[in-house]
């Protein structure tokens, strides 16, 4: 019998779990039991190696299909995306990101809580993708009013843009939508107020050290030098991307790309 180290076991039997999971429609509780079950077993095969680590498989495997049954939204009225392809819509909701600026449009991701559809009014929950015009300006923390095309993430053939959007927590998108702010009454969310009351502050001061690169610096200078520091690249024009590229040097920006993503990653977490 060919020997498998445990760890490896163990991997492979939470990765199982995950990607087969989506297959087989079970309830988070169902999961959750098959983990208890091999627990139980680990625990009267203690003594066994193998049988032992077989079981921790287990666990393992109900573990890994749990976390990603507990990952998926329960779509029903109160969720946004219940409503996604039911015509323009108006959406009201906080600004939970810090505005992705493109070349035409801005990209915003908004924690909704109240959509009207028609001259209905539903209080919701979830997070839409809100695609508007560069100006007027919206900033983090800012709680808007939005009118759009409420529709859900497409599927391209070579790019599963739905998923994509899934894995951050976003199953509607907002398109051609017009949006400005209003009154920013406190949120009945004490963890949405605590995580704006941390990180407005801060891109505030990123704004502020953007602003003053750009004055101070000509491009295509000022706009490597915001990559480089703070992780903005959407002024650094495309031939010196493809110059980066050629030469192998696209970590310089890269890093601090990466850092971004990272203070993202904690952003989501609060």
């Amino acid at each position: 019998m060919t020997f498998v180290p445990p760890l490896t076991l163990y991997v492979i039997g939470w990765l199982t779990g995950i990607g087969l999971a989506p297959y087989v429609p079970l309830p988070l509780w169902a999961w959750l039991s098959l983990s208890a079950l091999g627990l139980t077993s680990a625990l009267i095969a203690r003594r066994h190696g193998t049988r032992r680590n077989l079981a921790v498989a287990v666990v393992l495997f109900g573990l890994g299909a749990a976390r990603w049954a507990w990952a998926q939204p329960t779509i029903d009225a109160s969720f946004i995306a219940y409503y996604n392809d039911s015509g323009e819509a108006t959406l009201e909701g906080y600004v939970i990101d810090e505005p992705d600026v493109r070349d035409t449009y801005v990209n915003l991701r908004v924690e909704a809580d109240t959509l009207t559809l028609a001259d209905s009014t539903f209080a919701i929950r979830g997070t839409a993708l809100v695609q508007v015009p560069r100006y007027p300006a919206i900033n983090y923390g800012d709680r808007i009013r939005a009118r759009g095309d409420l529709q859900s993430p497409p599927t391209f053939e070579d790019f599963n843009y739905a998923d994509y959007l899934a894995r951050q927590g976003i199953y509607s998108i907002l398109r051609r939508a017009t949006a400005e702010p209003i009154s920013s009454l406190q949120s009945p969310d004490l963890l949405l107020d605590t995580q704006i009351a941390i990180f407005k502050p801060i891109y505030t001061l990123k704004a502020r050290a953007l602003a003053a690169i750009a004055e101070t610096f000509p491009e295509p200078q000022g706009s490597l030098l915001s990559g480089i520091l703070l992780g903005v690249e959407s002024g650094i024009p495309a031939s010196l991307k493809d110059a980066f590229r050629a030469t192998g040097t696209s970590h310089i920006v890269a890093i601090s790309g990466q850092m971004q993503n990272q203070s993202r990653h904690l952003h989501h977490q609060i």
